[in-house]
């Protein structure tokens, strides 16, 4: 049997982001993200080609969120850190993004209840949950609507430095 994990992974996202899942994403024509959304260019993964290292970041998300009580946005993730798979599919998320929007990835690892998601923020890539992303977004907390304006800024800093 055939499983459709990575469809309802992203049904999940449309849900809780408030985008629409594009079907047959990789063979679009116009699009090439998985999810569509107005401000964010969604990249999804699952499965067991995830790698562990996701897991290991899972477990430092459920101590900080233990040791600082709820207050929590996630981690910042150091580069040599990354495994070169998600590297890739990070940087690829970044060139596919349309300009405008901010790329996110999220994964979904196998046998594990929780999606991740992986985004810049002010040149550095932070770590969290998407339940807490998604609250966050929702909520237009102060921190996401700053790293928004932070990533439309230096994204029409490098046009001008091109002209």
């Amino acid at each position: 049997m055939v499983s459709n994990n990575w469809k309802k992974v992203e049904y999940k996202v449309e849900r809780m982001l408030g985008g629409k899942r594009v079907p047959v994403s990789g063979r679009a024509r116009g699009f090439k993200g998985d999810v569509e959304h107005p401000v964010y260019f969604i990249e999804v993964k699952t499965g067991k080609q995830i790698p562990k290292t996701v897991l290991k970041w899972h477990q430092r998300l459920l101590f900080a969120e233990k040791l600082l009580k709820g207050n929590f946005y996630g981690f910042i993730i150091v580069g040599c850190e990354i495994p070169k798979k998600i590297r890739e599919w990070y940087e690829k998320t970044v060139r596919d993004c349309p300009e405008g929007k901010i790329p996110i990835l999220i994964m979904k690892p196998r046998y594990c209840r929780e999606e991740f998601v992986l985004w810049e923020v002010s040149g550095d890539l932070l770590f969290t949950t998407l339940k807490i992303f998604a609250e966050k977004a929702k909520d237009n907390d102060e921190y996401f609507r700053e790293a928004k304006e932070k990533y439309r800024s230096a994204v029409n800093n490098i046009k001008l430095s091109r002209r």
